[in-house]
């Protein structure tokens, strides 16, 4: 990760992506990314909009923050933290809480002490880890008998054989290698004793690791890039749904006649 620090006199220019609406279209999550010539790296804010007072507040200015997006419950949002070693971890916080703190970034791939601090909301807290570069965030409140579980997927790099994989640890050369759905859930558990604490109950992953929907298939989704995008697949109650590239077709055929739309087998309603 490269300084942040810039010298340039350069004017900066900013950029503001589209609008992100939670589920009652009170607030928006949305990204500003500032760029300035002479600089090594752009800098990129989350923040909210409140529509109600037309005012917007940080969320985070973390540059390893990936695809925030709301859960589906309360103004909680959730996220994607791209750690060293191939490594994501997701995260969540809540939007109605602006109270920010600091995160220390002195990691091996980022020695620079400039770079040390950015501000986080302070009731963040990590929900749990993939092994693997996660991307195309997913999630879907449930309906089971836990009521308030929501679903997770990503799509992450995969083995034939289905297993996780980690570029930076892999013994296997990459061309073995192909894109997979890994879904789980979310589920609050008791964080302490106390329960008049307001950190009482969190959502974490449980009560399954990530688990590959594609395994024992000859499957790939997302679609290799570069047509692979994050619309490539959805989830609901019912399970998952996804537009698939069956790796047993010719190499050499056109690409939209080895594609077919799939309702995973999978059931996320009733995950226990």
């Amino acid at each position: 990760m490269a300084s942040a620090m810039c010298h340039s006199q350069t004017e900066s220019s900013s950029h503001r992506s589209a609008l992100t609406p939670n589920s009652e279209g009170t607030r928006a999550l949305y990204n500003i990314t500032t760029r300035t010539p002479g600089c090594q790296v752009d800098i990129t804010e989350t923040r909210v909009l409140d529509f109600e007072t037309n005012t917007s507040g940080l969320f985070s200015n973390d540059p390893r923050i990936v695809e925030a997006k709301w859960l589906g419950k309360d103004n909680q949002v959730v996220w994607l933290k791209e750690l060293d070693f191939g490594v994501t971890e997701v995260w969540i916080a809540d939007a109605d809480n602006t109270e920010q703190t600091y995160v220390n970034l002195r990691m091996p791939s980022n020695p620079d002490p400039s770079l040390e601090k950015f501000s986080v909301p302070v009731s963040s807290h990590c929900a749990g880890r993939i092994n693997g570069r996660a991307t195309h965030l997913k999630v879907h409140r449930l309906r089971n008998q836990y009521f308030d579980d929501i679903a997770i997927a990503v799509a992450c790099p995969a083995y034939l054989n289905g297993d996780l994989y980690n570029e930076t640890s892999a013994t296997s050369p990459a061309d073995g290698v192909r894109n997979a759905i890994w879904y789980t859930t979310l589920r609050k558990k008791a964080m302490t004793n106390n329960r008049s604490d307001p950190n009482y109950l969190k959502y974490i992953i449980s009560p399954t690791r990530f688990v590959n929907a594609l395994r024992g298939t000859d499957l790939e989704c997302p679609l290799p890039s570069p047509d692979g995008t994050s619309t490539d697949f959805d989830i609901s109650t019912g399970g998952i749904v996804f537009l698939a590239r069956d790796s047993n077709q010719s190499a050499t055929a056109p690409m939209l006649s080895t594609l077919t739309t799939y309702l995973s087998k999978h059931s996320l309603r009733h995950q226990s």
